[in-house]
Parts: C-alpha cells; sequence; structure tokens
C-alpha cells in the first residue's frame, strides 16, 4: 500500500473544522478525533515542515484516510509523534506505513535521539503498529503506555 504524508497547513486545518467534505476525504474522515487535532492545530502555534502534522493518503487517488505527525520540533533530543486511521482504512499497515515514515524523517535529523508515542493501554492495534515500527515500552505513566525508539 502506497502511502504520502502530505503536510497540514491553517486552510486544511479549517477545512477539518467547516464540515464540509472534501472530494479526497474518506467517507469517515475526518473523525471526532481528527476534529479534536485540528482544534488543537489552529490554537497551538503551527511547526514548519517536517515538525508539522500530516494527512495520510493512500493509492494513487490520494484518499485521505487519517492524520499522524510531531507534536512540535524536538526538545532535549527527542520529539514524540501521534497518528489516527479512520476506521475504514484500519487493518491494512497504513498506521505502520505513516509511523515508519516519521520516524525516518526524524531519526535522519542530527538533532533527534529518540522518538516517543503516548498510547492507552487499552489501544492494543496501536501498541501493535508501535512494535511493528521498533518501539518498546519504556513506562506507564499518567495512565498512558510511554513508548520509545531510540
Amino acid at each position: 500500500m502506497q502511502v504520502t504524508l502530505e503536510p497540514l497547513f491553517e486552510a486544511d486545518f479549517k477545512a477539518i473544522l467547516s464540515g464540509d467534505r472534501l472530494e479526497r476525504w474518506a467517507g469517515d474522515y475526518p473523525s471526532p478525533v481528527h476534529r479534536k487535532g485540528a482544534e488543537f492545530g489552529l490554537v497551538a502555534p503551527l511547526s514548519e515542515p517536517p515538525w508539522c502534522h500530516y494527512q495520510i493518503s493512500i493509492g494513487a487517488s490520494g484518499l485521505v484516510v487519517g492524520d499522524a505527525g510531531f507534536h512540535g520540533p524536538p526538545t532535549n533530543e527527542e520529539v514524540e509523534i501521534g497518528y489516527s486511521v479512520v476506521p475504514s482504512a484500519r487493518g491494512r499497515g497504513i498506521a505502520t506505513a505513516a509511523v515508519t515514515a516519521l520516524c525516518k524523517i526524524a531519526l535522519e535529523r542530527v538533532e533527534v535521539h529518540q522518538v516517543t508515542a503516548m498510547v492507552k493501554p487499552s489501544n492494543l492495534a496501536s501498541q501493535r503498529v508501535l512494535a511493528r515500527c521498533g518501539f518498546s515500552v519504556e513506562q506507564q505513566r499518567e495512565g498512558m503506555l510511554f513508548y520509545v525508539l531510540r
């Protein structure tokens, strides 16, 4: 499955929140999780690529099925990632491909020595994605599992 990460900009966040449907969006995109992320994206300072959020698109059609990205630029040689794929596109390796691409972006930079992600203990699918990408659980804190890739 060909997965492409396309940077999200202010206009994209506004489109996600507007309730309008764009042709390239999967039928269940954006989900409430994506809308919440878009709200945050408009409130928080937007990071420039590569440390931004991205829409995940698949195949030649460029169908948008989720988003993935960084929670800001690196701090103390560490960068945190997050990702979400809509239910209609799950189970096809899309999240794994997106996380792999984010890790490649991050770890090719001299200022990053580790990538982190936080996952709810109940989110077994996301835990499997991170394990497939080489992450390991470092600790549990604030009711979340804290994953690290070095």
